[in-house]
């Protein structure tokens, strides 16, 4: 099994909640780790008689088979402590597309940290049993894109359970779900969570359908910018350039190197990608925004905006 297999399986290993937890389980088809939300188990075959558990840290430094002979020297948590997850009845089986894989990773960085606001931290899925809207928001930047999949009903997926979906590379995937766990399961990853309760935002209210003024942005010259690390990574776009505040805390101008175009259009886009404001902006300005999440949100050469009327109107990202 390769190291940065056993990296991820072990990134879950805490003992915050319970001792026993900061332990890898070594069974005869794999190894597993939990952190109660997430299960995840790397499927491998292992030559082992019997399930054992190991330090996370030992395993990540001897590898599996210096773990299981190091087996008798190292102080355990009994075997019996370690939780035990059922699945359940009525469990739905849907074959994902490598579109929807990637489009739920890029939802998974859309997604809120924060604990509090639960629902927030999610990836919602919404099926009617032909297509599928993947959408994910922290409140400040929202994404969501639909694509065909024999999906219907409404889970709120945890974002966590994708980053690690991503960390394994892989891209052939099932989803399995009922009422309570939602499950990524191909040859190599069995990955459970524990579905995420609450209610969805209407944030298709948020979107308007008309835009004031379109503005193109370089994406590398909006990089160069990042890598000056303006002030609380807020930029603020003039009709041909784009202004921040420096370290030295004086405010630097420079041209846009793409354009802008004024006049009121419809607005229709692919895939929803929204950014909310930050505060007015200075006089003659079209809008101010986080440099932060428009990168994230760019997946071309150039990334086009579409401003309302008002500055604290929610942006419209295109590209």
């Amino acid at each position: 099994m390769k190291s940065t297999d056993i990296s991820i399986v072990a990134s879950l290993a805490s003992s915050k909640n319970l001792p026993v937890l900061d332990n890898i389980k070594i069974t005869s088809s794999g190894i597993i780790s939990t952190d109660l939300d997430i299960l995840i188990k790397r499927i491998e075959v292992i030559d082992i008689k019997e399930d054992i558990l190991v330090p996370s840290k030992e395993l990540k430094a001897r590898g599996i088979e210096g773990a299981i002979q190091a087996h008798e020297s190292i102080k355990l948590n009994e075997i019996d402590d370690y939780p035990v997850f059922e699945f359940g009845q009525n469990v739905t089986n849907v074959k994902l597309t490598s579109d929807v894989v990637d489009h739920l990773i890029k939802a998974s960085t859309h997604a809120s940290t924060d604990e509090t606001r639960p629902v927030l931290t999610a990836i919602w899925l919404d099926g009617d049993g032909q297509e599928v809207t993947i959408t994910a928001t922290d409140s400040y930047r929202l994404y969501s894109m639909k694509l065909p999949l024999k999906f219907e009903g409404k889970i709120n997926i945890p974002a966590s359970m994708i980053k690690l979906l991503k960390r394994t590379r892989d891209t052939d995937w099932t989803m399995s779900y009922n009422d309570k766990y939602i499950v990524f399961a191909n040859d190599n990853w069995y990955i459970r969570a524990v579905l995420v309760a609450g209610q969805v935002p209407d944030w298709k209210k948020l979107i308007p359908k008309e835009a004031k003024t379109r503005v193109s942005l370089s994406v590398d010259q909006l990089k160069n910018i990042a890598k000056l690390k303006p002030q609380g990574g807020a930029i603020t776009i003039f009709t041909d350039s784009i202004e921040y505040k420096n370290q030295s805390d004086n405010y630097e101008q420079v041209p846009n190197s793409a354009k802008t175009e004024q006049g009121q259009r419809e607005v229709e886009l692919g895939a929803v990608k929204v950014i909310m404001p930050l505060k007015d902006p200075k006089e003659g300005a079209i809008v101010s925004l986080n440099i932060k999440y428009i990168l994230e949100m760019a997946d071309t050469k150039y990334i086009n905006l579409y401003v309302g009327e008002n500055w604290h109107d929610p942006v419209l990202v295109e590209g």
